[in-house]
């Protein structure tokens, strides 16, 4: 979906994201997963042959690795100021 955005689309994420970012309030559907099982070799009436995984909001998780980034930067910043 992102990788096939233009610049255009692009730009609306990317304010949608710094309102929310500002806002401090990202939408209940980006916290949400949805797991999915998953069957592994042997019997299926086993618990223990069977996984998990959970599939995210997309947004949601650039809206993570966003804030990831900036909280890193931040931190980063005042590491450097107090060791200065």
């Amino acid at each position: 979906m992102l990788k096939a955005a233009d610049d255009n689309n692009l730009q609306h994420i990317l304010q949608l994201i710094n309102e929310i970012w500002q806002n401090e309030s990202p939408p209940q559907q980006w916290k949400d997963g949805i797991i999915f099982k998953l069957p592994k070799k042997g019997d299926l009436s086993d618990c223990n042959n069977w996984r998990g995984i959970t599939l995210l909001s997309v947004p949601g998780k650039l809206f993570c690795s966003m804030l990831l980034e900036r909280l890193k930067k931040s931190i980063d910043e005042r590491l450097r100021e107090e060791q200065a």
